[in-house]
């Protein structure tokens, strides 16, 4: 059985689904932990077969994650983070998303804002 944290994009995606503003954002929620070679879940889909939009919020979540203090772990340093978008590339996250997410990052097009 898939495991309770697995199940937030379904429930995400059921909750978006019914309400008519957000109903095109629900596959995007229902989608966003696909892995690029298709080791994702919750369908296991691969490559172009993911909306871009959901390989783009996969590395958004994924750097947000990694940056971001969490109860049960601290959070990494920006070049850390980087590096493991990198690292992901192919594998994880769309290459050429995860290529341009980095290039914007270092180039100091993206902020980072801190949750208030």
């Amino acid at each position: 059985p898939i495991s309770v944290y697995k199940q937030h994009p379904v429930l995400g995606h059921r909750m978006l689904k019914p309400i008519r503003v957000w109903e095109q954002l629900a596959p995007l929620v229902l989608h966003h932990h696909e892995w690029f070679d298709g080791r994702g879940y919750p369908e296991g889909l691969s490559g172009e077969s993911i909306p871009i939009e959901s390989r783009i919020i996969a590395v958004a979540e994924a750097f947000d994650s990694m940056t971001s203090a969490s109860s049960y772990r601290e959070p990494v340093s920006l070049p850390d983070a980087l590096q493991e978008i990198r690292a992901g590339a192919g594998t994880q996250f769309d290459p050429a998303v995860a290529r341009i997410f980095v290039q914007l990052m270092e180039r100091g097009a993206l902020e980072v804002l801190p949750l208030a």
